[in-house]
């Protein structure tokens, strides 16, 4: 899920932990240091991202398959970057993921503000006296997917570091995640994309592994 259409549609990430990107655009991690761009990202990596991207595509088409990709914290990043930006919700900006063994993390720098501009949907008193001005936010949990289903159980999501009443994190998903993200899955179980099998999280990656050939007949 957390691909998590989770970095600006599923379709266009094609996995779970993809969604988990979207996740992180919205809700996203804990200290303005963490979200500064690391040398280490590239137009080259970005550009091998796309291309595994579009791998795990045609791999559902008749005579293909998709095999094992691995996908990592360096790419998805760069892809974030150089690639997503320009279309991430109004608001928020700098965001990156960051794969631990099971758990992948999202965070990014919002602008609250510009956020309940955009929305057509008057906020709540307690979400708006919470969330004001700029902040990054942070999210964690755990992604699992086998046999073509994938699950994301969100385990908490901080502002500037403090952990989130979940009441306010609720009202966040429903009213502003799932407005530009309506398909997305937050702790109940979702089809996998494409002929993707499995999908886990490894230190430093995201590995997707995809369901036997089928014929072209």
């Amino acid at each position: 899920m957390l691909i998590y259409r989770w970095i600006a549609s599923a379709a266009r990430w094609t996995a779970p932990g993809l969604a988990m990107l979207s996740l992180a655009g919205l809700l996203a991690v804990s200290s303005t240091s963490a979200v500064e761009p690391e040398p280490s990202l590239s137009r080259e990596a970005a550009g091998s991202a796309a291309i595994k991207f579009h791998q795990i595509q045609e791999g559902s088409l008749p005579g293909h398959s998709l095999g094992l990709v691995r996908i990592s914290e360096t790419e998805a990043n760069s892809y974030l970057r150089y690639e997503m930006a320009s279309d991430l919700p109004p608001g928020v900006s700098k965001a990156r993921v960051r794969f631990q063994p099971g758990r992948p993390q999202g965070f990014a720098e919002v602008n609250f503000d510009k956020i309940k501009e955009a929305s057509k949907t008057p906020p709540n008193y307690l979400v708006d006296y919470i969330l004001r001005g700029v902040h990054t936010v942070g999210v964690d949990g755990t992604l699992y997917g086998s046999g073509g289903s994938g699950q994301f159980h969100l385990e908490s999501v901080t502002l500037d570091g403090m952990a989130m009443p979940r009441v306010v994190v609720d009202y966040l998903i429903d009213h502003y995640l799932k407005a530009h993200y309506p398909d997305i899955s937050v702790d109940r179980p979702f089809p996998l994309p494409y002929s993707i099998d499995k999908v886990s999280v490894e230190a430093g990656a995201l590995i997707v592994a995809g369901r036997p050939m089928r014929s072209g007949r």
